[in-house]
């Protein structure tokens, strides 16, 4: 019995044991799955595009599991620059180098005017789609963002609540915006701006102008059509 006994506390702690690497694996991945899915994007990045890369992280994202990594850029005009990669299959590996190159492009075109037009924001981000590098299977000669047929996206989040003065206030301040991305001839860009919301009763209000209604815009108070509440 005393054997018996044994034995099933010897299964039960094995299974407890599996049952745990289970949990983790599922939550964290494997070290050699992050470990050989980094090896095969650093090889890949480097040879796409011809520049020096070093591994800055390496992730496992359990919502979609899926193994990944994080690069920065070693050499050349974009040095310093990160960006991300992940595997979809054992077969397939995608990276956004693209992605992070017009990112950056568009922040450096639009980011001064932005900082001066709003100064204290709650946040301010500058994106775009992702996967459109590997779609066009883009490699060493990266065209401009604004060459791209995908839409790109500013949004600011501000910290103050609508209000008859305030969304006159940001009325202007979106027209200057327009105005300067009508001036560079950039098409693709859709402009979104958020004023706050304090309390949960009442309307999201916020201007959302389409990448496709830019040329529209003629004075500034055509910026009114694009006023929405939610």
């Amino acid at each position: 019995m005393a054997n018996w006994l044994k034995i099933s506390l010897i299964i039960t702690g094995i299974g407890l044991i599996l049952s745990a690497g289970f949990v983790y694996t599922s939550f964290f991945g494997t070290p050699w799955g992050k470990y050989f899915t980094a090896k095969k994007l650093h090889a890949q990045v480097e040879e796409k595009y011809d520049i020096q890369v070093e591994i800055s992280d390496r992730y496992y994202n359990f919502k979609d599991g899926k193994y990944g990594a994080r690069f920065t850029v070693l050499d050349g005009e974009y040095k310093g620059l990160t960006f991300s990669g992940e595997s979809y299959s054992s077969q397939t590996l995608y990276d956004y180098y693209p992605e992070a190159v017009w990112k950056k492009q568009l922040s450096d075109e639009v980011s001064p005017t932005l900082n001066q037009l709003f100064p204290n924001p709650e946040f301010i981000a500058i994106d775009g789609v992702y996967g459109i590098g590997q779609d066009l299977q883009i490699e060493k000669d990266i065209p401009h963002f604004t060459e791209i047929e995908s839409r790109f996206f500013i949004a600011v989040h501000l910290t103050k609540e609508w209000s008859e003065k305030t969304e006159a206030e940001t009325i202007e301040k979106t027209y200057r915006l327009v105005s300067l991305l009508q001036e560079k001839d950039i098409q693709n860009v859709e402009v979104t701006i958020y004023f706050e919301v304090l309390d949960d009763s009442k309307h999201m209000n916020f201007i959302n102008i389409p990448a496709t209604e830019l040329n529209n815009i003629k004075q500034k108070e055509d910026i009114k059509k694009y006023i929405k509440h939610n």
